[in-house]
């Protein structure tokens, strides 16, 4: 969790070089590099984008710092219970699976780690790829890992 990093934040507009020790920055991004913190529960009770904002520097308060990607923001409302699939995938081998359990028009799209896509189709017929490894399929809306 990034909170209460030491650094303290500007106080209100109109007063640019003033810092107040009693605004903490949760992030100080002095780098020029973008840093995801998704997920974050950040300082304080509001998770909102204005208040996060407020708790971070970087980009937007520097035009040559790098970006904080901070939303979706943690907390309880932030997590969402993984579903499990309503279908099965059965590997073949050598690259090939096939997907039990739903329609045979189900849209089917397979990717690698890198997420190139490796194959697009539905799940009415053996899906086979030359690709070896750990992959991505998504049957319908839903995303499942398996290797290959």
């Amino acid at each position: 969790m990034f909170a209460n990093n030491g650094n303290c934040g500007k106080t209100p507009a109109g007063a640019e070089n003033a810092w107040d020790p009693a605004i903490p920055y949760d992030l100080y991004n002095n780098t020029a590099l973008t840093i995801y913190a998704q997920g974050n529960t950040w300082g304080g009770a509001d998770q909102s984008a204005e208040e996060i904002e407020k708790r971070i520097y970087h980009k937007a308060d520097n035009s040559a710092l790098g970006e904080v990607v901070y939303l979706p923001a943690g907390g309880v409302a932030g997590i969402t219970e993984i579903e499990t699939p309503d279908f099965s995938i059965s590997v073949s081998g050598a690259g090939r699976f096939s997907v039990n359990g739903v329609d045979a028009t189900t849209p089917v799209v397979v990717y690698d780690l890198s997420g190139i896509r490796l194959f697009n189709g539905t799940a009415g017929q053996e899906i086979t790829t030359s690709h070896r490894g750990a992959a991505i399929v998504v049957v319908g809306g839903t995303s499942v890992r398996i290797l290959l």
